[in-house]
């Protein structure tokens, strides 16, 4: 249709122009009309700068009065960037008049030519093209909805279309198997049909036989699914057109709950109130129920029974930040610190306190401050720790550290990155029953020992699966760390055991109960979560200056076991080749 821009009100004319170049450029954002909008309708921020866009609803020739609008809005926006220290890379001038050849050549010329970027005039002829692109954007502002009904039961009917051709193929006697290929065009007739109208949001549909969590999607609004029973599920992913699109079409969302003595809030509800921090309750854990969506497409309705999963509170765009923690030992020296990257921080629906979440560099530890803005402001701290099975040893190693120390009777010491420190420490209050420190300590020296036998190996090494790791693997491994480390070392034993092949010959037994000095070498052999790992790392050279030794015969070779004689010293040394027996320990 044709749009009469000279009928329409101001506030329509802005409507419409203002979403048809939002649709046009989806990055931009319209600007609601306030004392401090700086004269700017609408603004795509590009990396050359601010694209500013400013809207006039004239339609005849310009006068006076509107020339001087015009210009005073020009100098508004020269003068707003500059004190926001922004660069305009582009002004335009929309309005549904186009220019006449004084008023380009010589007004607008002369009002833009100091501007220093490009300046252009966008008229009736550029609009009428933009109304011609976004018929949809029309239509909703500006149409009388006939057209929209005539045009949506046409497309309808085409849609419909399929199955008028299979019953007419089953009343003639001649029954057509419906095959994927028939409904390709009745699809497509759908998917317009659906896309016809909203200036606002697109949708896409989907139908299949299980039901599956929808993924998150650049410009995704929400997805609805329905599923009735063991019947297939169907699944609308709603988008938005632009960026702006949800403000200009808000969502409703109305969730009312009540809990009783039988079943108080539980303590997720208190804190999403109160810090706005993410929370899942479901029906069944409420006294009543209710949520109303006022969604797009119809989508939306009532509900008395369900689950409601509530992310963090919504916060406006801030850089994030970096976060110094220092754990400090009763007598006020530092044992630990750690770096994390913190969200942006949220406020409560309430309004009585803040959180923010972040992690370390290395993704495995994770932390949540939750600060009341009442009385002294007490901060509550809480940690939590991600798998790190896979990860290199050095990347996880100052996590690990940390958490190993995060245990009572040690406190914490916020600071910036950065500088001094101003904060004054609090006790580390942590769950009693959390075994989370001993966890990061055994993880802790695996990771130094792993950590150590990489400076001897090209082959990357990565955190094995703790659980599924001996106490004698990681032993075994921090025994062959401290070798590669020291090279040579002396200790004292009580016994020792390792195996030989079953070839071997003669088997080094002690005669008699005569003690013996005893050599043997076993390769250092990395075994983690019962993986066996040769890094050519060499031999490890064991002295025994007094010693007796056993022998018992199994089915892979000898068992070796071996307890002092008159010296209870032993002797390790990296021997980098290999040594004139395959002993290993057993």
């Amino acid at each position: 249709m044709l749009v009469s821009w000279t009928t329409l009100e101001a506030t329509q004319t802005e409507n419409v122009v203002a979403v048809m170049l939002c649709r046009e450029h989806p990055r931009a954002v319209r600007i609601r009309p306030s004392q401090g909008d700086g004269g700017i309708d609408v603004v795509e921020v590009t990396e050359d700068g601010w694209v500013v866009y400013q809207i006039k609803y004239f339609a005849n020739n310009l006068e006076a009065g509107q020339k001087s609008q015009i210009a005073d809005s020009y100098r508004k926006v020269q003068a707003y960037a500059a004190s926001r220290g922004a660069r305009i890379a582009a002004w335009h001038l929309v309005l549904p008049l186009d220019a006449t050849k004084e008023n380009r050549f010589d007004w607008f010329r002369t009002l833009t030519q100091d501007a220093g970027y490009p300046c252009e005039w966008m008229g009736l002829t550029h609009l009428n093209g933009l109304a011609a692109k976004y018929q949809d954007v029309i239509d909703y502002f500006i149409g009388n909805g006939k057209e929209q009904l005539v045009t949506l039961l046409r497309q309808l009917h085409d849609f419909m279309g399929l199955q008028r051709s299979a019953d007419r193929a089953l009343n003639e006697g001649e029954p057509v198997p419906l095959a994927a290929v028939d409904v390709t065009n009745s699809l497509e007739s759908l998917y317009r049909a659906l896309n016809a109208h909203d200036p606002f949001y697109r949708y896409s549909f989907s139908v299949d036989q299980d039901r599956t969590m929808p993924q998150n999607e650049p410009t995704l609004v929400f997805a609805s699914q329905t599923q009735d029973g063991d019947g297939p599920c169907i699944t609308f992913r709603v988008y938005a057109r632009y960026d702006q699109a949800v403000h200009d079409h808000e969502l409703g969302i109305k969730w009312v709950v009540s809990f009783s003595e039988d079943k108080p809030a539980p303590q997720a509800f208190h804190e999403a109130l109160t810090y706005g921090t993410p929370m899942t309750v479901t029906s069944a854990e409420t006294a009543s129920f209710n949520c109303i969506l006022d969604l797009p497409g119809g989508l939306g309705g009532q509900f008395s029974n369900g689950t409601i999963r509530l992310g963090p509170a919504w916060q406006e765009e801030a850089p994030d930040r970096k976060l110094r923690l220092q754990l400090l030992n009763e007598a006020g020296q530092i044992l630990e610190s750690l770096t994390f990257e913190m969200e942006p921080t949220r406020r409560g629906l309430s309004g009585k306190g803040l959180s923010a979440f972040g992690r370390d560099a290395s993704g495995i530890l994770e932390v949540q401050t939750l600060t009341s803005l009442e009385g002294k402001r007490p901060t509550t701290m809480r940690f939590s720790r991600n798998p790190l099975e896979g990860l290199p040893p050095d990347e996880v190693l100052p996590a690990l550290r940390f958490m190993a120390r995060l245990k009572t009777p040690h406190s914490i010491r916020a600071a910036a990155p950065y500088g001094p420190v101003r904060s004054e420490p609090m006790p580390f209050q942590g769950d009693p029953n959390s075994d989370m420190h001993v966890m990061a300590a055994r993880a802790a020296a695996v990771a130094e020992a792993l950590s150590v036998v990489q400076e001897h190996t090209t082959e990357q090494l990565v955190m094995p699966d703790l659980l599924q790791t001996t106490f004698v693997e990681a032993a075994r491994l921090q025994w062959i760390a401290r070798l590669l480390r020291h090279e040579t070392f002396t200790y004292q034993w009580d016994r020792a055991e390792m195996a030989l092949p079953k070839e071997t010959s003669p088997v080094p037994v002690t005669q008699g109960d005569v003690p013996e000095q005893r050599t043997f070498y076993l390769p250092l052999t990395i075994t983690l979560a019962g993986q066996d790992r040769e890094l050519g790392l060499g031999m490890e050279r064991i002295d025994f200056p007094s010693a007796l030794v056993e022998a018992a015969e199994g089915e892979d070779g000898w068992r070796l076991s071996c307890r002092p004689g008159d010296s209870t010293e032993g002797t390790s040394t990296h021997v980098p080749g290999a040594g004139p027996d395959g002993a290993r320990p057993a």
